[in-house]
């Protein structure tokens, strides 16, 4: 089974608050980013990891984090395959047992322009629907995260502020798994 969680975290002030569980190592890191957004995304998706794994594994303790030389993190002791992702508002958390995953959020918006006219002539990226190119980079960023997906399925979602994402799910081709989605409600 493979399980994708993903919350809004528009509403959050107070994100330190979320941080009572982090490891030190964890904590420095977090404190480490000087952008108070991205402080705020690696705090809420990393809170919405630990609180995913605690009511699903019950082994907390046991997990050791590192991360790879993608910059995607993984459990060491591959009790769990993990994936995590952040845009703006929406946090992004990819649970397995067993096979390897890839997830990847982006923001529908005019950024995503700019992706368009780098990639343009590099992997036919010809459109300015905005969409189709944060359905093209989430790909890219999962495939970029874990070369062996190569079966993607995504999906449309908005934060209360209105803003679309585009989550991408990257798994393996032969896997017949169910994918299950389920939105973490945190206010």
């Amino acid at each position: 089974m493979i399980k994708i969680y993903y919350a809004d975290i528009s509403s959050i002030q107070d994100f330190e608050s979320f941080t009572k569980e982090f490891s030190c190592a964890r904590l420095n890191y977090v404190y480490s980013i000087s952008d108070n957004l991205r402080k705020k995304q690696s705090v809420m998706v990393w809170w919405l990891l630990l609180k995913v794994l605690k009511e699903e594994y019950e082994l907390l303790s046991q997990f050791d984090f590192c991360l790879n030389e993608t910059g995607k993190w993984y459990e060491k002791n591959n009790l769990v395959n993990i994936s995590l992702s952040h845009s703006k508002n929406i946090v992004l958390v990819g649970v397995t047992d067993n096979l390897p995953i890839s997830v990847d959020v982006e923001q529908v918006g005019d950024k995503l322009l700019s992706i368009s006219k780098l990639y343009n002539t590099e992997e036919n990226v010809k459109t300015s629907d905005l969409l189709e190119l944060a359905k093209f980079w989430t790909k890219r960023e999962c495939v970029i995260k874990d070369n062996r997906v190569n079966l993607f399925t995504g999906l449309t979602v908005f934060d209360k502020c209105n803003n679309q994402y585009y989550l991408n799910i990257g798994i393996e081709n032969h896997s017949n798994s169910l994918i299950e989605i389920l939105k973490v409600n945190i206010d």
